[in-house]
């Protein structure tokens, strides 16, 4: 509501060219305003708006717009924000008056402008950062003692008198609609009876009374207007409503061309011998080709002369001459668009202006005749029966761009004998607005990081955007813009290292380049893993929601023109990898082009993906075909399909290593560890976490430590004290796993951990203290600390307790999985009980999912009775589920020792990397190789 008052009150409307002061005036309201009034009713009202009343006054070729609004000031925060009036206005484009600003309190009316108190002219050109030259002055006045409950009331005119216009008025209202509230609302418009005027409101079902009085036709429309029917968000344009009114004198577009017309007259406006006529000479030299001449001009508008919009100096319709444009060297949408065609007829190319829309294009048809229909200006040019639309403002064109068509589709030429509204068909561009490559670099393996590094070259209006940013940006404000862009290409996998943004002024493009470290997303499918590849299918979305009845004949907007190329390389680790899915895809498809390229060189996939978007509508009849075409476009996405023999995460590890390919992954982590202002540490512990992955667990101990120096945490001390835990520093393990449980006492694993590595070194009447208390305690947790009581007492030997205290929980719990597993497995290690632990293994078996860690039990329990045939199996089994079993490789080693399979030596090994106590470990219970 209150962006809605703020807009009403800085609301001008169409500029134009006059003579006036630079500061307001203060005057009576004009006689032939109907002045409203504020009801008793109002009192007891609970609308925001007492008034809100907007009248317009066509007479002869002058317009005066009348408002008058009155608020109540209902919290802290309206008072604030209108508790400072500001009118922001242009003195060459017309009178402001002032008729009245009083708080009503009450009874009491109190005058603000009484005695002294006058708007103050403050500031100038408050856009200029911006490349905006307006000529705008703002104006303030501090309404004194405003309060909570009071009714602001602020009154004014704006007149208005634009000789560009050839005589003829035009003018914009804002309609307000319901939901909001006003007691008193309306939009007024009059002309002289018997003049030529049009208006049209854009909204429908509106309450409108047309009468003529002492001369003058009215228009009164009653405030609110009704809140605009709800339209699904993919619906045209067109077919939404627009609050607004509009009132203009131009009887058809080709009125409007033909007063517009002299704007752009281009006779003389190059002196014989003046530096820009040397310009055009040079080109004129340089090549004969129209074609070519064209672009060399635009070229040189879109380079040698930057953008700033000027709406002085004869107002926002009447460009600068093109020698004070290349004098300058700067210039708006009208000064480079007379530049250029000045240049092109010196050049002899048929060329005229044309008007267009950048912001509401898709509603110009429907719109009455008038040039505030159009927010931007271009040259339309004639070359061997082609037309072309060449726009000064964009940059980066080269010849091969110069057919390309602009994002609106509707222009109107200017030409003296007048023209109509003209609709311009879009087709793909030469080139790609933006090109990315990206390179991700697996070859280490698939379930390693990879590397990736991206480059995206960029033209058209973004160079602009991105130079701006870089000169004014801090770096790290140039990091996180980067890292946007990498996130609409990789998505939250991934960790960045680096980028940078350049430009060419040889070719008008900007390069965004970053590199860093990625985790693609394989998944396993039917026993192979599987990566999608297809960027294109994987993001094309069409849901439309045309369930309602009136929406069912709305076509579906394909929305603005896009037009993007992405060229994907994975390389990849040795192997027969294949490709499942569509290698190429449908021309045409909801509303968009596309085009495909796929290439397989042995372990290097690349994809190449055009898609366009934008060029046109999803007409409703056509939806369910759309609809369906798409999904089965969208199941057949392309995805990577890895070998059915994948070596095992473990052998991935040592091959990489052997082969160097783990160097540079480890650069780029000791990187990332090392990247200014990383005040969580968050570098290191990725970094820990990738040595400790690749079994460098001495790297992944310094890395732990080095994230604790930057900031203390809980879990990163668990962490570091599961790594100590693997290479048997049983006491460090212990002293981190206390400072982890000082630091979260209600962390569980932490005390677990407190309680295991207690019972490893030796202290077993601390552990049992620890575990006692916890189980006292009677949570949901009970059950694990029990398990862990058991484990405590079997290593102090009291195996008979452990076994006794499994089996009472077993009664209460007797289809856990998990449990029954943990009683199969002490009995197994410290081989007791054996042939009712090979009962509670294979029940439990029957009832886990991915049974891997009670195979390994079970085999235990084989091995134990001496039936290694069974033990082999079964580890063999446990393998096959989880290739990286420590437990399962060592003993399966040590078997395949005894037996003489020298295989067991390469199981052994794997176990001792994975696991350096392993044999540590498995001493415990007697097993020694």
């Amino acid at each position: 509501m209150i962006r809605f008052l703020l807009a009403s009150l800085a609301l001008f409307l169409m500029a134009g060219v006059a003579h006036a002061d630079d500061t307001p005036k203060y005057a009576p309201a004009p006689a032939w305003v109907d002045a409203a009034r504020i009801s008793d009713a109002s009192a007891s009202s609970r609308a925001t708006f007492l008034i809100y009343d907007q009248q317009q006054r066509i007479d002869g070729d002058q317009l005066w717009t009348y408002s008058d609004i009155a608020v109540r000031i209902s919290s802290t925060q309206m008072a604030t924000q209108l508790g400072t009036l500001k009118l922001d206005w242009n003195p060459d484009n017309g009178d402001v008056i002032i008729h009245r600003v009083d708080i009503l309190r009450g009874d009491e009316t109190i005058d603000v402008l009484a005695g002294d108190s006058r708007f103050s002219v403050l500031q100038r050109e408050q856009q200029l950062e911006q490349a905006y030259l307006t000529g705008t002055l703002t104006a303030t006045l501090a309404v004194q003692g405003l309060r909570v409950g009071d009714v602001l009331r602020f009154t004014y005119s704006i007149t208005q008198h634009d000789s560009a216009l050839d005589g003829n008025v035009q003018a914009v209202a804002q309609i307000m609609q319901a939901p909001m509230q006003v007691d008193f609302g309306r939009v007024r418009l009059s002309w002289p009876t018997g003049q030529a005027v049009h208006w049209k409101s854009h909204v429908e079902a509106l309450d409108v009374t047309e009468s003529d009085s002492d001369g003058f036709h009215q228009v009164t429309i009653a405030l609110p207007a009704p809140t605009s029917p709800e339209m699904p968000d993919d619906a045209p344009m067109r077919y939404r409503e627009v609050p607004l009114v509009e009132m203009s004198t131009f009887d058809s577009w080709r009125d409007v061309s033909a007063a517009m017309a002299p704007l752009y007259d281009t006779q003389g406006l190059i002196a014989p011998g003046s530096p820009l006529a040397q310009q055009v000479a040079q080109i004129a030299r340089a090549t004969r080709d129209p074609r070519e001449r064209a672009a060399r001009a635009l070229m040189l508008v879109q380079n040698d002369v930057r953008y700033l919009f000027e709406g002085m100096d004869g107002g926002n319709y009447t460009p600068q001459t093109p020698a004070q444009t290349w004098e300058r060297r700067y210039g708006d949408c009208k000064a480079k668009t007379l530049l250029l065609l000045a240049m092109l007829r010196e050049l002899g190319i048929e060329a005229e202006p044309a008007m267009m829309s950048i912001t509401v294009d898709a509603l110009v048809p429907e719109r009455l005749p008038m040039a505030g229909a159009f927010d931007h200006v271009l040259v339309r040019a004639q070359i061997d029966g082609q037309t072309y639309w060449l726009d000064g403002t964009r940059s980066g064109a080269t010849l091969a761009d110069l057919a390309d068509t602009p994002p609106s589709r509707h222009a109107l030429p200017m030409r003296a004998q007048g023209a109509e509204l003209e609709e311009i068909v879009p087709h793909p561009h030469a080139r790609p607005d933006v090109v990315t490559h990206l390179d991700i670099d697996s070859r280490a393996g698939l379930r390693l990081p990879s590397l990736y590094t991206i480059r995206s070259e960029v033209r058209g209006d973004m160079v602009d955007i991105l130079r701006t940013a870089v000169n004014t940006a801090a770096p790290e404000q140039i990091d996180d813009f980067v890292k946007a862009m990498i996130v609409n290409v990789l998505g939250n996998r991934y960790r960045y290292l680096g980028g940078d943004i350049s430009f060419s002024d040889d070719t008008g493009i900007a390069t965004v380049e970053s590199h860093g470290i990625y985790w693609p997303e394989w998944e396993e499918e039917n026993g192979r893993q599987k990566l999608s590849i297809d960027p294109t299918l994987t993001a094309l979305v069409f849901a439309p929601n045309r369930a309602r009845r009136e929406w069912r004949e709305i076509p579906v907007q394909a929305g603005d023109y896009s037009d993007e190329r992405i060229v994907t390389r994975y390389r990849l680790p040795d192997g027969d990898f294949t490709i499942d899915g569509a290698r190429t895809l449908p021309t045409s498809l909801a509303g968009g082009e596309f085009r495909r390229s796929v290439v397989q060189d042995a372990n290097v996939v690349t994809v190449d993906d055009r898609v366009i978007t934008g060029l046109g509508e999803v007409a409703a009849a056509d939806i369910p075909t759309v609809r369906r075409d798409v999904a089965r476009a969208k199941a057949q996405a392309l995805r990577l399909i890895a070998p059915a023999d994948l070596p095992s995460y473990t052998d991935e590890v040592i091959a990489a290593r052997k082969a160097g390919l783990l160097d540079p992954i480890e650069e780029a982590f000791f990187d990332l560890a090392n990247q200014p202002g990383d005040e969580n540490g968050a570098g290191y512990l990725a970094s820990a976490s990738f040595h400790r992955g690749v079994f460098d667990h001495e790297a992944a101990l310094r890395d732990y430590s080095a994230a604790l120096d930057i900031v203390p945490s809980a879990n990163t001390y668990l962490l570091r004290s599961g790594v100590y835990q693997i290479i048997g520093d049983y006491d460090s393990a212990l002293e981190d796993a206390r400072e982890a449980m000082l630091l979260d006492p209600s962390m569980m694993p932490a005390t677990i951990a407190v309680i295991r590595l207690l019972s490893l070194t030796g202290d077993t009447e601390a552990a049992l203290a620890l575990v006692d208390e916890q189980i006292a305690l009677g949570d949901n947790n009970r059950g694990s600390y029990v398990e862990v009581k058991a484990n405590v007492l079997a290593d102090a030997g009291r195996v008979d307790e452990a076994v006794a205290l499994l089996d009472a929980e077993v009664e209460e719990r007797p289809n856990d999985p998990e449990l029954l597993n943990g009683r199969c497995w002490l009995k197994g290690t410290r081989n007791v009980q054996i042939e009712s632990a090979l009962q509670d293994c294979t029940r439990a078996i029957e009832l886990a999912q991915t049974p891997s860690a009670i195979l390994d039990s079970r085999a235990m329990v084989y091995f134990r009775l001496g039936d290694m045939e069974k033990a082999l199996a079964d580890f063999d089994a446990a393998l096959a589920i989880s290739p990286d079993l420590p437990a399962s490789l060592f003993m399966r080693g040590l078997i395949r020792l005894r037996n003489g399979d020298r295989r067991g030596q390469q199981d052994i090994d794997k176990a001792r990397l994975l696991t350096p106590a392993v044999d540590e470990q498995y001493a415990r219970y007697g097993i020694t190789l």
